[in-house]
């Protein structure tokens, strides 16, 4: 690839702002109660990368601060050997989040860091560390998959390359879609700085690192909103972001949010194969005034839906036309459902 696809160029714009900041790394890791074959996960992680197009470039700013790909040397596997510490499965958590919260620099390598770290001798933790700019976590889960169909000798899961969804973005970029989709933005967003959310934006000047906190919820209660979602005409995702809406908006006291919804942007069967860079982000303006809690999560699937056709004109691009050097949301909601069920031999 020789230049950049339009999802791509918003990331890049954001880490310039911020090249120290690893705002824009993406990962995590997979926990593996067995032993692992470190010659064979070294293979399966080489025949990975020869699936996986996305990896196979580095990035690097020219002095005009554009992008310049080139091909990058293959990411190599590390080893970190902890069984010996006092307490070897947290020193293996602690030791990854180090690690993620580290820039993967633009200096021309590899744009993916892949770690295999031993607790003991029959539990792994094989860690997984991208620049978001590379892949998405759609991509991601379709990474794990393959490393751990190469790793068991199982056919791997066809992949597609990433150039042809850049192929498609740029002829997309010259034609009559993409500006009847610049028109159906441009058109929500007549006054977008009355609609910026001052005490939810993000301080420029401190580091981003990721923090996740998490809970579940039990599979009755997810069934019952998906239900919810159903009656509303969507899923239970609309019935989510309601309720998100509804918090923000009584602790802000804001009857409008505009939402950032990140979207897989895979129009076709062969670009869910893509492990790359192809998430859009759709920015929902919320409005809840007058509305009961089912007519809000109502018009949030209509809302859905319309963008929805409109997704391949990312936000970025929205920003730049309104003449705005922030994201035109005010906060991020994303609602993924990836696979990352695998087994390592039997395990």
């Amino acid at each position: 690839m020789t230049t950049l696809t339009s999802p791509q160029l918003g990331i890049w714009g954001e880490q310039l702002l911020r090249p120290d900041d690893p705002c824009f790394n993406i990962g995590g890791y997979l926990r593996i109660p067995c032993a692992l074959d470190i010659s064979r996960l070294r293979l399966a992680l080489r025949l990975t990368l020869d699936q996986c197009d996305a990896f196979g470039c580095g990035l690097s700013v020219s002095p005009q601060g554009e992008p310049i790909q080139t091909a990058a040397p293959p990411t190599k596997l590390e080893q970190v050997d902890l069984s010996s510490t006092d307490n070897p499965e947290s020193e293996a958590e602690s030791w990854m989040h180090r690690r993620i919260a580290e820039p993967i620099p633009f200096d021309g390598t590899s744009l993916l860091r892949c770690s295999v770290l031993k607790a003991a001798p029959d539990l792994n933790f094989i860690f997984l560390a991208a620049h978001h700019i590379a892949v998405d976590g759609w991509g991601m889960s379709l990474l794990v998959q393959t490393l751990a169909a190469n790793y068991n000798g199982e056919t791997p899961p066809v992949t597609t390359p990433y150039q042809s969804f850049a192929d498609a973005d740029a002829a997309y970029l010259k034609s009559d879609a993409f500006d009847g989709d610049a028109d159906y933005w441009t058109s929500r967003f007549t006054s977008p700085h009355d609609q910026l959310l001052p005490n939810l934006a993000i301080d420029r000047g401190s580091g981003s690192i990721s923090r996740r906190r998490s809970f579940s919820i039990s599979r009755e209660c997810f069934r019952e909103l998906e239900v919810l979602g159903q009656r509303a005409g969507g899923s239970a995702m609309q019935v989510v972001l309601a309720a998100i809406h509804c918090c923000l908006s009584r602790l802000h006291r804001r009857h409008t949010i505009v939402f950032g919804v990140p979207v897989l942007n895979r129009g076709t069967p062969a670009q869910r194969r893509v492990v790359g860079m192809c998430t859009s982000v759709l920015p929902l303006v919320v409005d809840g005034r007058r509305r009961r809690f089912d007519e809000l999560a109502r018009a949030l699937a209509l809302d859905l839906r319309q963008a929805y056709r409109h997704r391949r004109f990312t936000a970025h691009g929205l920003s730049r036309r309104l003449g705005l050097n922030a994201p035109v949301y005010q906060a991020l909601f994303s609602y993924e459902r990836h696979d990352y069920c695998v087994k390592f031999d039997s395990t």
